[in-house]
C-alpha cells in the first residue's frame, strides 16, 4: 500500500513538474531511486537472497529532512564533512592495512606453531594473525579499545617484547592520534557557526502546521465562548473574528509591543493596557487613540515599528504625535528601558517617584496581577496602617535573606545535612547514640530550611519565588524533608512509601548549586544544551531505526545456540547446527543441554535498538558479532 502511495506521488509529480524539472531537485531524485528499488523488490519477492532490497525502503525516513530543519542541518553538516575527512579516512585505512600485514608477517607462524599455549584443543581461536583477514580484525579490535586480551595471547605465542611494541604502536598511532584527529575534524564541522539556526524568511513546514492547528483550536474556543455569552445574555466578551493564539511565540510578540495607548472618552479610565495595540477592538475607535512613546532599548525598537504598522496614521497626525513625543519623553525617563516599555500610565498624570521605590532592597509584589485582579483584598495600601507595618516587615525579611551572613549560615547547614546523610549506613541500628543524634540533627535541619523558605516567601513574594527554578528545587527538597519529619513524628516512618521518599533527601547537596555562581553557570549551560542534545538524539534514533530494521530482517530468530549447562560451554556450530540437532542431544539423555537465545538479539526493533546501543558504546559488541557470525536458522 505504501509503495503504491509513493509511486502515485512520484507519477503525479512527474506529470505536474515535467521530467526535466522533476529531476532537477535532489530530493526528487532520492525519492525516485527509493520508489524504483521498492518496485524491484516487489517484483522479485520470491527470489531468495534479495530481501535485502527491502532495507532500501528504510531510506525514505530521510525525507523528513525536508520538513525537519534540525535533521536537514545535521545531514548537510555530515555530508560537507565527508570531503574533509576523506583524506584522513584513507590515512586510517592505510595504517590499519600496514599493521595488519606487519602482524601477519611477524606473528602468523607463531600463532600456528604455538597455538596449544592459548587453546586447550590446540585449534586456532577466533582472534589470531595467521591470515590477513583475522589480522585486520585484531587491528580493528585494538582501535576499538579491546586490546588487552589479544595482546596477552600474542605475548604467549610470539614473545613479550615484539608483541608489546606492535600493540603499543597500534594503540598510540591508530587510536590516540588518528582516531582522535578524525573526531576533532568531525567536531569542527559542528562548530557554533554551522549549528546556528539559519535565518530563513519563512517558517518551516512543521511550524506552519502547528500554527494552523493552534489557530483552528483558538477559533473554535472563541466561537464556543461567543455562543455561551449569547445564551447567557451577557455582553459579548469574545470576538470570534479576532483569533488569539495562546503560544509562547505570541506571548513574546505581546511583550515586544511598545506604544502606550489610551482611549479618550467620557468614562473615566484608571489604567491603560500597554499591550492593547495588538487587540482588534481598538480599530473602531482609532481616531480617539493617542500614542505615548517611551525610551526603549535598541533591540526593542523593531517591535515598536511592527506594533505601529497595524495602525497607519495620516501624515498630519504623525506630525502632531512627533511634537507630543518630544514633550512626553522629557517626563518619561527611567533607569531601565525594558521596564519602561511595559509601564501603564496616563500621559496627563505624572506620578512622583518615591526614593524608597528606587531602593534596591525594596521587595517586589507578593502575587501576580491576576491574583490581585481576582482577589482585590490582597492588594493592600502599604503607605499607612497595617499595610505599612507589613511592608516594613517584608523589608526586614528581605534584608535578612540578602545578608551575606545568612547565606553563609544556610550553606553551612546544607553541607552539614549532606554530611549527616553519609552516616546512615547498615550499622546505624547498632549505634544508638549516633542514630539519636542524627534524628535530632535531621529535625534541626528541617526546621532551619523551613524557616528559610518562609522568610524567602515573605521577602521575595510568591511571584518571584515560584518563578525561579532554583527556588523550586529548594521548595521540593524542603517538602521532602518536612514530609519525612511528619511521618516520623506520627509513627509512619516504616512505610514503604515514606522510605522511598526519604531517599530523595540525597538531593540536598543540589541546594548548594544555587549558592555558587560557577556551579550555577555550569548547570544553566547543561540545561540550555538539553534541547540540542534531544534533537541530536532524535536524529540518532532515526539512523538507528534503519539499522535496527535491517538487523531484524537479517538476524531475527538466528541468535539461538545450544548450551551445555553442566560444563557451561556452548556447542560449536560444527557440532550442533540447528534446533533439531540440539533437541536430539536432549533426547539422548543429555538433559543439561538447552536451546537458548542470546540476551541481546535482533528479534524485534526494540531489542535491535538495545543491540545497536551496545555496539555504539564499544561494550559487548564482540558477543553480538560472534552471534551474527554463528547465526543459524
Amino acid at each position: 500500500v505504501f509503495t503504491g502511495i509513493f509511486t502515485a506521488e512520484m507519477v503525479l509529480k512527474l506529470l505536474a513538474m515535467d521530467p526535466y524539472y522533476y529531476f532537477q531537485v535532489g530530493w526528487n531524485i532520492f525519492d525516485s531511486i527509493i520508489v524504483t528499488m521498492s518496485l524491484v523488490e516487489l517484483g522479485l519477492a520470491n527470489v531468495q537472497g534479495l530481501s535485502v532490497l527491502r532495507s532500501f525502503r528504510l531510506m525514505r525516513v530521510f525525507k523528513l529532512a525536508k520538513s525537519w530543519p534540525t535533521l536537514n542541518m545535521l545531514i548537510k553538516i555530515i555530508g560537507n564533512s565527508v570531503g574533509a575527512l576523506g583524506n584522513l579516512t584513507l590515512v586510517l585505512a592505510i595504517i590499519v592495512f600496514i599493521f595488519a600485514v606487519v602482524g601477519m608477517q611477524l606473528f602468523g607462524k607463531s600463532y600456528k606453531d604455538c597455538v596449544c599455549r592459548i587453546a586447550e584443543d590446540c585449534e586456532l581461536p577466533r582472534w589470531h594473525m595467521n591470515d590477513f583477514f583475522h589480522a585486520f580484525l585484531i587491528i580493528f579490535r585494538v582501535l576499538c579499545g579491546e586490546w588487552i586480551e589479544t595482546m596477552w595471547d600474542c605475548m604467549e605465542v610470539a614473545g613479550q617484547a615484539m608483541c608489546l611494541i606492535v600493540f603499543m604502536m597500534v594503540l598510540v598511532i591508530g587510536n590516540l592520534v588518528v582516531l582522535n584527529l578524525f573526531l576533532a575534524l568531525l567536531l569542527s564541522s559542528f562548530s557554533g557557526d554551522n549549528l546556528a539556526a539559519p535565518e530563513e524568511e519563512g517558517e518551516n513546514n512543521l511550524q506552519i502546521a502547528i500554527n494552523r492547528i493552534n489557530r483552528a483550536v483558538a477559533w473554535i474556543k472563541s466561537w464556543i465562548l461567543e455562543h455561551i455569552w449569547t445564551v447567557v445574555g451577557k455582553k459579548n466578551h469574545v470576538n470570534p473574528d479576532h483569533i488569539v493564539v495562546d503560544s509562547e511565540e505570541d506571548d513574546k510578540k505581546m511583550k515586544e509591543v511598545l506604544p502606550l495607548t489610551f482611549v479618550t472618552s467620557d468614562q473615566p479610565v484608571s489604567e491603560v493596557n500597554a499591550f492593547s495595540c495588538s487587540h482588534g477592538n481598538l480599530t473602531s475607535n482609532y481616531h480617539n487613540i493617542t500614542f505615548l512613546r517611551v525610551p526603549i532599548a535598541k533591540a526593542e525598537s523593531e517591535s515598536e515599528s511592527e506594533c505601529e504598522s497595524d495602525f497607519e496614521t495620516p501624515e498630519h497626525e504623525d506630525e502632531e504625535e512627533d511634537e507630543e513625543d518630544e514633550e512626553e519623553e522629557k517626563h518619561s525617563q527611567c533607569d531601565e528601558s525594558s521596564a519602561c516599555s511595559t509601564i501603564q500610565k496616563l500621559p496627563e498624570v505624572q506620578e512622583e517617584v518615591d526614593d524608597e521605590d528606587l531602593d534596591s532592597n525594596t521587595p517586589e509584589d507578593c502575587c501576580t496581577e491576576k491574583c490581585y485582579h481576582r482577589c482585590p483584598v490582597l492588594d493592600i495600601d502599604t503607605s499607612q496602617g497595617k499595610g505599612k507595618v507589613w511592608s516594613n516587615f517584608r523589608r526586614t525579611c528581605f534584608s535578612i535573606v540578602e545578608h551575606n551572613y545568612f547565606e553563609t549560615f544556610i550553606i553551612f547547614m546544607i553541607l552539614l545535612s549532606s554530611g549527616a546523610l553519609a552516616f546512615e549506613d547498615i550499622y546505624l541500628e547498632q549505634r544508638r547514640v549516633i542514630k539519636t543524634v542524627l534524628e535530632y540533627a535531621d529535625q534541626v535541619f528541617t526546621y532551619v530550611f523551613v524557616v528559610e523558605m518562609i522568610l524567602k516567601w515573605i521577602a521575595y513574594g510568591f511571584k518571584t519565588y515560584f518563578t525561579n527554578a532554583w527556588c523550586w528545587l529548594d521548595f521540593l527538597i524542603v517538602d521532602v524533608s518536612l514530609v519525612s519529619l511528619t511521618a516520623n513524628i506520627l509513627g509512619y516512618s516504616e512505610l514503604g512509601a515514606i522510605k522511598s521518599l526519604r531517599t530523595l533527601r540525597a538531593l540536598r547537596p543540589l541546594r548548594a548549586l544555587s549558592r555558587f555562581e560557577g556551579m550555577r553557570v555550569v548547570v544553566n549551560a547543561l540545561v540550555g544544551a538539553i534541547p540540542s542534545i534531544f534533537n541530536v538524539l532524535l536524529v540518532c534514533l532515526i539512523f538507528w531505526l534503519i539499522f535496527s530494521i535491517m538487523g531484524v530482517n537479517l538476524f531475527a530468530g538466528k541468535f539461538y545456540y545450544c548450551f551445555n549447562e553442566t560444563s557451561e560451554e556452548m556447542f560449536h556450530p560444527d557440532e550442533v547446527n540447528n534446533k533439531t540437532e540440539c533437541f536430539a542431544l536432549i533426547n539422548d539423555n543429555f538433559t543439561e543441554v538447552r536451546w537458548k537465545n542470546l540476551k541481546v538479539n535482533y528479534d524485534n526493533v526494540g531489542m535491535g535498538y538495545l543491540s545497536l546501543l551496545q555496539v555504539a558504546t564499544f561494550k559487548g559488541w564482540m558477543d553480538i558479532m560472534y552471534a551474527a557470525v554463528d547465526s543459524r536458522e
